[in-house]
């Protein structure tokens, strides 16, 4: 493999890395960072869930049958609910934005690798084919029986001139 192959391969292997969340910091763009508004938020919240005249009804009784009648848990399913609606931060909430965000980064640098990779393994012979094929129509021609000798001379000096011409360029038979 060449150098260039291993750092491709290198690079694809860390974008696949980072689009997964290992290296993107996924642990602490996952967890929200506390502010004053989001613990005002969470105690705003708390303060509706253990006051039934404050709280919202309807949400309430959708948390109480979530947690099946576990007063607990239900009071833990409202505040969660209600720091959502008023804005706050909840931990374990993921952004899916941020989620596709990556994953289609993630991709993309993936494909531009892979991309990348088929491309250099592609000859490069910048036009070397092109010639090697003119220099063989040219003595084709020149092995024509309908040409004069002359002609075929003519043809002869202008193969042998294609073919110093590419050895000049190219350090090389054709």
């Amino acid at each position: 493999m060449a150098w260039a192959e291993l750092i491709l391969l290198g690079g694809a292997i860390a974008g696949a890395i980072w689009a997964t969340g290992k290296w993107s910091g996924k642990a602490l763009a996952d967890k929200p960072k506390p502010n004053a508004h989001s613990d005002a938020v969470w105690l705003t919240a708390e303060l509706e869930a253990g006051d039934a005249n404050q709280r919202n009804a309807g949400l309430w009784a959708r948390c109480f049958a979530q947690a099946e009648g576990n007063e607990g848990k239900a009071k833990a399913l409202y505040m969660t609910e209600r720091v959502r609606q008023l804005g706050g931060s909840v931990a374990g909430q993921k952004s899916r934005g941020l989620t596709w965000l990556k994953y289609g980064l993630g991709g993309l640098a993936g494909l531009i690798i892979v991309f990348l990779v088929i491309a250099s393994r592609l000859p490069d012979d910048n036009g070397r084919s092109d010639k090697r094929a003119v220099i063989d129509i040219c003595w084709k021609d020149h092995k024509n029986p309908a040409l004069d000798e002359a002609t075929k001379r003519f043809v002869a000096k202008t193969c042998n001139g294609l073919v110093d011409e590419y050895r000049q360029q190219y350090g090389s038979n054709p």
